[in-house]
């Protein structure tokens, strides 16, 4: 039996043996994580924590919906072995009347299940890190390669156990100018979220230095064997002399040999995409879900 439960409901430690054991735990579903980047949320619990499914709710103008965080690629249903998403769309209680969220790739979900309800599938690109490094060299295309002999060139360093706030500032000074759509508590949640994440040890943040400068960040965070690229910081002389590819190859060469996965969370943007499929990385698809459970009536302003 599938059970919604709130927030003060949930027994945590039931919740993260669940995460730790799953065939798809992911760091984006430990309670932890969840409780910085969305707190209060509630989830869907089958059985004794058999599988779970954490669920962010907010409420506006007196409607309760669903969303995927700032900082998290994938949520879904995780635990062992099935794990489609389709009875838990359908347990999701009936005062929530929207719903735009992120399953994960192993959540197979039936477009058909609900009137209304739209899946889409999106994009991230993982790298298996079993090989060694010099064979997984071997895949880089020759963009990457110029890049990288750029990065050589330039006598770019990397300071280890770099600062989340200078990677940040890297970030809001460039990108996230144009952005504009993360405010000051978006970034200072960032901060605590990575800080947390470093204090369990699942957490590293890198810098490439151009003779001693800042140029470009990197934050990674890790679990259950997958290592996911969260967050960059760049300018535009890091972009010149290839110092993110650099950050990312050192990443690749350091954990190179594990049994495990390289996660760059993206993208469904293409030139990303080209970005890192030039690593060797292979497309992995993700559920996207909205559903519109509005009266038909509300549905012409909220599509």
């Amino acid at each position: 039996m599938i059970r919604y439960l709130a927030h003060s409901e949930i027994d945590f430690s039931r919740w993260d043996a669940c995460i730790a054991s799953a065939e798809n735990g992911l760091i984006y579903g430990y309670s932890w994580y969840l409780n910085t980047v969305t707190p209060g949320w509630s989830a869907l619990v089958l059985n004794n924590y058999d599988a779970v499914m954490p669920l962010p709710i907010r409420s506006r103008f007196t409607i309760n919906y669903i969303f995927t965080p700032f900082f998290v690629q994938q949520l879904g249903v995780f635990g062992k072995g099935d794990l489609s998403g389709d009875n838990f769309i359908q347990a999701i209680p009936k005062q929530i009347k929207l719903i735009e969220y992120n399953f994960n790739s192993r959540n197979p979900i039936s477009a058909n299940i609900a009137e209304g309800l739209k899946v889409d599938s999106w994009l991230t690109h993982h790298l298996d890190l079993t090989d060694r490094y010099e064979v997984l060299q071997k895949g880089y295309d020759r963009t990457l390669r110029n890049n990288l002999k750029k990065a050589e060139e330039d006598n770019l360093s990397i300071q280890q156990n770099a600062d989340i706030k200078a990677v940040i500032t890297l970030f809001r000074e460039d990108k996230g100018a144009e952005i504009g759509k993360w405010n000051n508590a978006d970034y200072e949640r960032l901060e605590r979220l990575i800080t947390e994440g470093i204090r369990r040890d699942s957490a590293y943040v890198c810098m490439a230095l151009k003779e001693g400068r800042p140029v470009s960040g990197a934050v990674f965070v890790w679990s259950n064997n997958h290592y996911i690229f969260l967050f960059s910081g760049n300018t535009s002389e890091g972009r010149t002399c290839g110092a993110l590819p650099f950050l990312l190859d050192k990443f690749i060469e350091s954990h190179a040999e594990q049994r495990a996965t390289f996660d760059f969370e993206g993208s469904n943007n293409e030139g990303l995409a080209r970005f890192y499929k030039s690593f060797g990385a292979a497309e992995v698809k993700y559920p996207h879900l909205r559903w519109n459970r509005l009266p038909k009536v509300l549905r012409l302003f909220k599509g």
